[in-house]
């Protein structure tokens, strides 16, 4: 995982002729997908990383991406995070700012 000042000096965070998807290729992702039931498309299909089984018959991971759910980090001090939600979503990063 790795926070802001990261994503926006991403020299080492990406191999080269990578980058960290801006806003824009997230809703480029949301229309080439369609926005209802994306997180089907992008999810991984194995059943024993997600907790939510109920949901597993309408995951297809059309796009290959396959998600896992690593949780968030939270800041706590300079380098120190707390991890929450681990096994249960998953949460990406945009290399421009929004709200």
């Amino acid at each position: 995982m790795y926070n802001w000042y990261t994503v926006v000096n991403p020299d080492k965070l990406c191999p080269a002729g990578w980058r960290i998807p801006s806003k824009g290729d997230w809703d480029q992702l949301l229309v080439t997908t369609g926005e209802f039931d994306i997180a089907s498309k992008l999810r991984s299909p194995n059943t024993q990383l997600w907790p939510d089984t109920a949901f597993a018959r309408y995951v297809t991971n059309k796009t290959g991406f396959s998600a896992v759910p690593a949780g968030i980090a939270t800041p706590v001090l300079l380098d120190l995070a707390e991890f929450y939600y681990y096994g249960e979503l998953a949460n990406w990063w945009a290399s421009t700012e929004f709200t």
